[in-house]
């Protein structure tokens, strides 16, 4: 038995189909409606489609959440991180709830792969999130590499993926919606050009190398942190990212200061130093931050402690953070249903504007014929001098036709 959901997709996609405008509202309202695992397929067609109108700019940001939420009702975890991980592709943004959860689902399966790519898409979207994400962003990536068997970054598929966009489009993506104004038109319009790649790296979604995102994730979200844990993590993160400087300067304004951290991060030096040969241009800088962690070791700023023990300490300070998270989120419900409110009353209001233009368009068509059958014979010099002068069009247009007295029509058998 078809229920209204299907339905619902069914009048939807054919509109798609036949180009005509599906609003953002629409698709909002069937990804809160989804219920059956099958319906997740035509959730992201819609998306999808959606993302290539002009309606993209119109997503309410409930849509995000249901989402994300729906595919992890249904244990889609390795779907939904291909749809973020395509944010041109499909525009889904998840939000800071959408994250908590995702995370929390991901570490509970001790899937540190995917928790650490999720903490990536923060770090990407330079979304540090609230006090919780922080805590479990810094976890997942801290796992992740720990991991004895450490699971690869990309799949062979989207490797695949990737090194095709590469090839195919040395210089230019995704095509990409932008806004043009017409003077003469109060709509905004849009048109589809190349949306243009750097012909740079540029250091931040470009970064292909799973060490580089897991170093510059770990520094983005250990920088939240004022205490040992932070100040270690910082230091891992940067040499996993190859930021040597960086990592130099700010080592030694640890050492300055008096801070400590914990032993994990000359274990860290080393076998990068181990890793390096002796041509290498960054052996150098190694070995000076080597140098500035045996100062800090003989001055006690060194502390022999685990960092897996401290890290996982940072986990039980959720509880009390949880508290503020339950309480915002009702609020946030609400607005979004009074922005759906909003949405729907405002395309109500479009639609019978519509109905309105399209009765006055008629009514006007309808008064012209009658004004030309009413007024015919008053205007009869007026259709005798069209009349002749289409004749002479027509008479134009025969002079002008060329035609080939030697040709044969094909015989028909």
């Amino acid at each position: 038995m078809s229920s209204p959901v299907d339905s619902m997709f069914s009048e939807l996609n054919q509109r798609y189909q036949k180009k005509l405008r599906v609003s953002a509202v629409d698709v909002d309202i069937f990804a809160n409606c989804v219920t059956r695992v099958e319906q997740l397929e035509e959730l992201q067609h819609l998306v999808y489609q959606l993302r290539r109108s002009k309606e993209t700019v119109n997503t309410l940001e409930s849509t995000h959440h249901a989402f994300c939420r729906v595919f992890l009702k249904f244990r889609q975890t390795d779907r939904l991180l291909h749809i973020l991980s395509d944010r041109i592709g499909f525009g889904i943004f998840a939000d800071l709830f959408s994250y908590n959860m995702l995370l929390d689902h991901l570490i509970d399966e001790k899937n540190w792969r995917a928790a650490a790519r999720v903490a990536a898409l923060m770090m990407a979207q330079e979304d540090c999130g609230n006090g919780i994400s922080q805590r479990l962003a810094l976890y997942s990536v801290h796992k992740y590499l720990r991991e004895e068997n450490r699971s690869e970054w990309f799949e062979s598929e989207e490797l695949e993926r990737l090194a095709k966009e590469d090839e195919l489009y040395p210089n230019a993506c995704t095509d990409r919606a932008v806004i043009t104004t017409d003077d003469n038109d109060e709509e905004v319009q849009y048109i589809r050009v190349p949306y243009l790649r750097n012909k740079w790296f540029d250091d931040h979604f470009d970064i292909r190398d799973a060490n580089h995102l897991c170093g510059k994730t770990l520094y983005f979200f250990s920088k939240q942190f004022d205490d040992i844990v932070g100040r270690s993590q910082q230091i891992i993160g940067l040499i996993l990212y190859e930021k040597w400087d960086k990592c130099l300067k700010l080592l030694t304004s640890f050492q300055k200061l008096k801070q400590n951290v914990v032993k994990d991060v000359v274990k860290t030096v080393d076998e990068s130093i181990e890793k390096l040969t002796d041509e290498s241009t960054h052996k150098q800088i190694l070995l000076d931050i080597k140098k500035v962690l045996d100062v800090m070791d003989n001055d006690s700023q060194i502390v022999d402690k685990d960092l897996d023990e401290l890290v996982s300490q940072k986990l039980s300070e959720i509880k009390e953070l949880e508290i503020k998270d339950t309480e915002i989120m009702p609020q946030i419900f609400k607005e979004w249903e009074k922005d759906r409110e909003l949405a729907l009353n405002k395309q109500m209001e479009d639609l019978l504007k519509e109905e309105r233009r399209k009765q006055l368009d008629d009514k006007k068509s309808e008064m012209q014929e009658k004004h030309r059958i009413m007024y015919f014979f008053e205007n009869f010099a007026k259709h005798e001098m069209d009349f002749v002068a289409a004749e002479q069009k027509i008479a134009e247009l025969k002079s002008k036709t060329v035609v080939d007295e030697d040709y044969i029509p094909p015989e028909i058998r």
